[in-house]
């Protein structure tokens, strides 16, 4: 498995957390120096932190399309669009998502997204 592979493996098991509320799981992901820069709100630090963020009810529907992953050694730069439908419409947001890997494993560093509702797109 390549490493851009593993990446594509981990936004699986992210968007399968979070079809069950898994908060745990879903903070596990991130480093434990990991931050979380949701939209308009500061950012959320530590996995602990963010596991709090993560804890509320499942959220079914959401898939997510990767735009870009570009790996450079430990280190992974991700991009791409979280898309689900909502009151009819078609609702987006785009992310962009950097990854270490710390013994073996991959781990997010920094999350964050330009949409806190998410928005409309035309054309896709």
């Amino acid at each position: 498995m390549t490493a851009a592979d593993e990446i594509r493996d981990l936004y699986r098991r992210y968007l399968e957390a979070r079809r069950e509320g898994d908060a745990e799981a879903l903070a596990s992901m991130y480093a434990e120096d990991g931050i979380l820069i949701p939209p308009e709100r500061p950012p959320i630090k530590g996995r602990a932190e963010i596991c709090k963020y993560y804890t509320g009810p499942a959220s079914s529907g959401v898939e997510i399309d990767l735009d870009h992953i570009e790996i450079k050694g430990e280190l992974a730069l991700v991009t791409g669009l979280e898309h689900w439908d909502s009151d009819g419409q078609r609702r987006y947001v785009a992310m962009v998502d950097a990854w270490r890997r710390e013994n073996g494993e991959w781990r997010c560093v920094v999350c964050t997204w330009n949409s806190a509702n998410g928005f409309a797109m035309s054309g896709r």
